[in-house]
């Protein structure tokens, strides 16, 4: 249908942008020890084998992680795919539901978050976005973005997330197959 083409379309640009950001943080980290100053990438941290990066020519925060994994990527794709996983490592989703499958690699999901400020109030968010699986040769994306949805209305008592671009790039490691690069 017409909508299913927008939303295949949408995704096939957000995972474009998502990957060629992907190339200029691989660039910063490699140049991360140099004045290499045309990259928007910074290195701002690193921690236990963890590159904490912050896009500083963006008019909104980006920030991004880039880590080594001790698994294979489609253990890794798998396992950040599934959504009853996604509530186990993202400690402020409280609810996420499929609100319309699209294709086998396109899903529009509908994910509902709760922050606490304090010790007692709670904040609600929630979001409705596309998640997009593109597999190639031996790197795989998952990419999510905001999307307008007539069964995911805007409930006025929730603020609604703007998602820009969201996602994981997990590429298999030349020098072993059984690590990948998140």
């Amino acid at each position: 249908t017409y909508m299913e083409q927008r939303y295949e379309q949408r995704a096939t640009r957000t995972a474009a942008e998502l990957y060629k950001q992907y190339v200029e943080i691989i660039e910063s980290v490699r140049f991360s020890n140099t004045t290499h100053s045309s990259l928007p990438w910074k290195v701002i941290d690193q921690k236990r084998g963890v590159w904490i990066l912050e896009n500083t020519d963006a008019d909104q925060l980006h920030i991004c992680g880039v880590t080594r994994v001790n698994t294979d990527c489609d253990t890794l794709v798998e396992y950040l795919n599934d959504l009853n996983r996604k509530i186990e490592f993202d400690k402020f989703l409280h609810r996420i539901q499929i609100v319309e499958q699209v294709s086998d690699q396109l899903d529009v999901l509908y994910m509902q978050f709760r922050t606490k400020h304090c010790l007692m109030v709670q904040y609600q968010r929630d979001a409705c976005v596309f998640q997009y699986l593109c597999k190639k040769d031996k790197k795989a994306m998952l990419v999510s973005s905001s999307v307008a949805h007539p069964d995911c209305p805007v409930n006025k008592d929730v603020t609604r997330l703007q998602v820009d671009v969201s996602g994981f790039i997990v590429e298999s490691l030349p020098d072993d197959p059984n690590q990948c690069s998140l």
